[in-house]
């Protein structure tokens, strides 16, 4: 009977503590979601300052989270709206590497942006091929389609520029920027020399 006593003593012990676990760790989902939640109002009213440094106390904090490519996510946004591109891309990185993230398409364009902006322009072909192949019926593939012509056209792959330019306005006849791509075609064939092609659009 003593052992019983014992052994039934010891299970509830378990359980309790069992019971004070979960709870803890509830308690800590609850107070990361609230700290996330903190940064998004901070995003809201345009201080990314702030939400940087809530959204580095929600790091600090827990590991726990099945938001934490969202937090990432947000992250980036603040140091892309702040114009620290290198910062930015690298949260763009890390959202990407969570398993539950759903705006692939958009980090990617992101990173891809930053680069540019870094006049990294190799680097920024690269992000905007990735989304054409893997993110093909995204709003996201738009944008790639006419940043590849934009970025082409930088490193005076004049070529290259025209071929995206054309898929550009063949994918997006009704897309305002037709018009723009179609002088940049234009502008293109001028740099090669072609002057009979630059006029005939």
């Amino acid at each position: 009977m003593g052992n019983t006593f014992v052994a039934t003593i010891s299970i509830r012990a378990v359980l309790s503590m069992a019971f004070c676990l979960l709870l803890a760790l509830a308690t800590l989902c609850t107070s990361d979601e609230n700290e996330f939640g903190k940064a998004l109002d901070l995003v809201e009213e345009m201080d990314y300052p702030g939400a940087i440094e809530a959204l580095e106390q929600v790091f600090q904090k827990t590991e726990i989270s099945g938001t934490r490519g969202k937090q990432y996510y947000v992250m980036a946004t603040c140091y892309r709206r702040l114009g620290r591109w290198a910062k930015a891309i690298s949260y763009y990185q890390l959202a990407l590497g969570e398993d539950e993230f759903m705006f692939a398409d958009l980090a990617r364009l992101h990173i891809a942006t930053g680069y540019g902006n870094l006049h990294n322009y190799g680097t920024a072909i690269e992000w905007y091929e990735t989304i054409l192949t893997d993110h093909t019926g995204s709003s996201a593939a738009k944008e790639a389609q006419y940043q590849l012509g934009e970025s082409y056209h930088k490193i005076e792959k004049y070529e290259s520029a025209i071929q995206h330019y054309e898929k550009f306005i063949e994918n997006y006849p009704e897309e305002e920027r037709v018009r723009e791509a179609a002088y940049k075609i234009g502008s293109a064939y001028e740099e090669v020399g072609q002057w009979a092609d630059a006029y005939v659009l």
